[in-house]
């Protein structure tokens, strides 16, 4: 588990986003004060949690089992701070199952984001927003829905 507390000190110069006024000490020169705010991707609260196990299903042969669940808090996803660019707080969940033997060789599956979230990872203003074309546009990359693999292997 992770517990942040991050606030900028200051930090008078930050670029905006599109649309929002210029303030403190810096407005003059089209700046925004993000002091007391907090970073870009910072969550407040983050937890893992996770767990392995093996089961002999015969003299040569072993069941492998595991399973992680990552959770965080909400953040905001733009580096201008866009409070329309806030993802919200989620939990993914990714798991595996293989089956292993003596001689060398492993199947398995695996799930990830078995909880299907989709997630901004990175959002900020489209290039040229607002400006030249009139409207206000945002982009963003985003994680893999749910995936399934799977994985066979052999050490020789």
């Amino acid at each position: 588990m992770a517990y942040t507390d991050f606030k900028f000190k200051d930090y008078v110069n930050g670029q905006c986003y599109f649309g929002q006024a210029p303030n403190g000490p810096s407005a003059a020169n089209g700046d925004c004060d993000y002091s007391g705010l907090t970073q870009q991707l910072v969550s407040d609260f983050q937890a893992t949690f996770g767990f392995n196990h093996s089961y002999d299903v015969s003299s040569d042969m072993v069941i492998n089992t595991s399973a992680n669940m990552f959770y965080t808090s909400s953040y905001n996803a733009s580096p201008q701070l866009d409070p329309k660019l806030i993802q919200p707080g989620y939990a993914t969940v990714t798991a595996r199952i293989g089956l292993a033997s003596d001689d060398g060789w492993e199947l398995a599956i695996l799930g990830e984001n078995l909880t299907d979230h989709t997630v901004k990872l990175f959002a900020a203003d489209a290039p040229l927003s607002g400006s030249t074309f009139g409207a206000v546009a945002n982009y963003n990359f985003l994680n893999r829905g749910r995936t399934v693999k799977f994985q066979a292997s052999f050490n020789f």
